[in-house]
């Protein structure tokens, strides 16, 4: 292609666009020329007809003396108004679009200039003058919208036909010449006059379109920006359902906080003396402990207590009760774990964390702790089978933006949660569409170095990255960006990066291996920043900041729905959630392990 020339389809665009201004203009001319000729065709015929009688009734003394000059004005005018006649008929049964409306205003022109040539012809007789051609040429380019080409012609026809005719009437040869010159100045005149009138109502045809053109557009853009308004009233008017909401659960909180300045009120040392006693009291609905909650029915138990759903008697609203009460399970670790994973959760400001309202341990030396109560599935139970199809790549990317997210808020506030997995990501219909549950094992800035053994191993052998197999006190937040880009590769591809079955082979895997190339598929920028997340050196993975920004912006470009509609959707596939199937996850998944041992590590967490 030369250097300059617009490609083939824009080429293409420029005549279609040309043949459009033509076919434009050709109409406008039409329905201008078949008006005129509908208007002024029933005015040649009267004036055609008064010429008529007035020559037949009073011819005048001149007319008396040249018959033969009268017989041609008579005829002359009686024949225009035959034609005249035969024209306003034809004219309003043509249609300005079709070919009788192109052709009837030409043949109208070409008589009319016809009928003056024959005029300025017969006055030869009497007098040398050419004022009906004069006329007639003016009259047409006035009248008429002609196109170039054809105003030559007729004109051009005209010019000729006028001069040989003049022979033949005017014998003077200085007045025949004069004739001539001034035919031809009159029918020069006159396709100049209409080259000009055509040229001005072609643009302004031309830009009367391009007028209509800019209204329809900016109607559109008026629609468009309507239709923002509405979703911008739409918006506004869900913030302040939002802010109306969080007001309430300010004086929620604001009515827990007097209840727990009452509840420290009581002699921990009390309280801590019964919890170390033999005699323990079972729990069970109906329950009330520490005067905070009353227990109502059973969710989940496991291996080092249980989970109940529970009244918050300070509030009367529904919550989940976690609570250790098995005796082999209060040993100062699991105590620890247990108030830790408060800490943590307190901590972290974000609608992807469950809140922990209240912890404290009643009058029977039972510890337990009160969370919001949310309706949910496990990420876990959802994608079922370990060799399920990959799920829709917009929805993963919304997906991961708002766990991202999670983690962002969790780390900025010094919270490495250490165990993200399917099971500890609970998908729920309410915003932001998912929790991060079980914060057990997490890594707490200013207390890990003092609870965590410089060689033990916490975590999920699945789930865990590279610096967590070596060292559970070397983890930080890039930690959890690694099994995070395991989670999205599992739901990106349908199953994991590694071919690892067992404990050792997933610490093999994990450490040394390369994860399984990624489906071509995908968009490049996505499989990038999900490898970058599984780099076995930490200082290679992104931050969780930009790992949210990043998979927000691709969900973004594919017009991912916000999570909340995503979390609906994959939750149709599953049987509708009631108060018995709420958020119960309890498993044996994690580990912690030192040198030396290995035990289950059991948790239940509320959703």
């Amino acid at each position: 292609m030369i250097e300059g020339e617009p490609p083939k389809r824009e080429v293409w665009r420029w005549l279609a666009a040309r043949r459009e201004e033509h076919e434009s203009v050709a109409t406008e001319t039409s329905k201008h020329n078949v008006a005129r000729l509908r208007v002024g065709s029933p005015v040649l015929v009267a004036v055609n007809l008064a010429h008529v009688a007035l020559f037949a009734l009073a011819p005048g003394e001149i007319a008396q003396r040249h018959p033969r000059w009268r017989f041609a004005i008579l005829a002359g005018h009686a024949v225009m108004a035959l034609v005249s006649a035969t024209l306003a008929i034809a004219s309003n049964r043509a249609h300005a679009r079709g070919a009788m409306g192109a052709w009837l205003p030409m043949f109208s022109a070409a008589t009319v200039l016809g009928f003056g040539t024959a005029l300025a012809t017969a006055d030869q007789w009497v007098t040398p003058n050419i004022t009906p051609i004069v006329i007639t040429s003016v009259g047409v380019a006035t009248i008429y919208l002609l196109r170039p080409a054809a105003a030559m012609a007729l004109y051009a026809l005209t010019t000729v036909g006028a001069m040989v005719a003049l022979g033949f009437t005017q014998r003077d040869t200085a007045l025949l010449l004069s004739n001539r010159v001034n035919v031809l100045t009159a029918t020069s005149v006159g396709f100049l006059l209409s080259m000009i009138l055509f040229r001005t109502h072609t643009r302004a045809t031309l830009l009367g379109r391009a007028l209509r053109a800019s209204q329809i557009e900016l109607e559109r853009r008026h629609e468009e920006l309507s239709t923002l308004n509405r979703e911008l009233e739409t918006r506004i008017d869900q913030k302040a359902s939002e802010l109306v909401s969080k007001a309430a659960q300010v004086q929620s909180l604001a009515a827990q906080l007097q209840q727990r300045v009452q509840d420290r009120s009581r002699e921990l040392a009390e309280a801590l003396a019964k919890l170390e006693s033999e005699q323990r009291p079972s729990v069970a609905p109906g329950t009330e402990l520490g005067g905070r909650v009353r227990l109502l029915s059973l969710l989940a138990e496991g291996g080092m207590g249980s989970v109940f759903i529970g009244e918050d008697l300070a509030t009367g609203e529904r919550v989940a009760v976690k609570i250790i009460q098995h005796e082999d399970s209060l040993d100062a670790t699991t105590l620890q774990r247990f108030l830790r994973e408060s800490r943590a959760a307190a901590r972290i400001e974000h609608p992807g964390v469950a809140r922990t309202l209240h912890v404290d341990v009643s009058a029977g030396g039972v510890l337990f702790q009160v969370q919001e109560l949310v309706a949910g599935v496990a990420l876990s139970r959802l994608l079922g089978n370990p060799n399920a199809q990959p799920w829709p790549t917009a929805e993963v990317m919304r997906f991961g933006e708002v766990l991202a997210d999670t983690l962002r808020v969790a780390h900025a506030a010094g919270v490495v949660h250490r165990d993200i997995k399917p099971a500890n990501v609970m998908i729920t219909r309410h915003a932001p569409g998912l929790k991060l549950l079980d914060f057990g094992i997490a890594k707490l800035s200013e207390e890990d170095a003092q609870f965590t053994a410089a060689h033990e191993i916490i975590g999920t052998p699945e789930y865990m990255a590279p610096e967590q197999i070596l060292s559970a006190a070397s983890v930080d937040d890039r930690t959890d960006v690694y099994a995070l880009g395991l989670v999205l590769y599992r739901l990106l591809e349908g199953r994991g990066p590694f071919a690892a079955k067992s404990v050792g082979d997933f610490f093999t895997a994990h450490s040394v291996e390369r994860p399984r190339a990624m489906s071509a598929a995908l968009p490049e920028a996505l499989r990038a920043i999900v490898l970058r997340c599984l780099a076995k050196d930490p200082r290679v993975r992104p931050s969780a900041f930009e790992l949210t920004t990043v998979l927000g912006g691709l969900a973004n470009e594919l017009h991912a729905p916000p999570m909340e509609s995503c979390a609906t959707e994959w939750l149709s596939r599953v049987a509708p959630p009631t108060e018995d199937t709420l958020a119960q996850k309890s498993g044996p998944d994690a580990v912690t392990a030192g040198s030396h041992r290995s035990r289950a590590h059991d948790r239940s967490a509320s959703s």
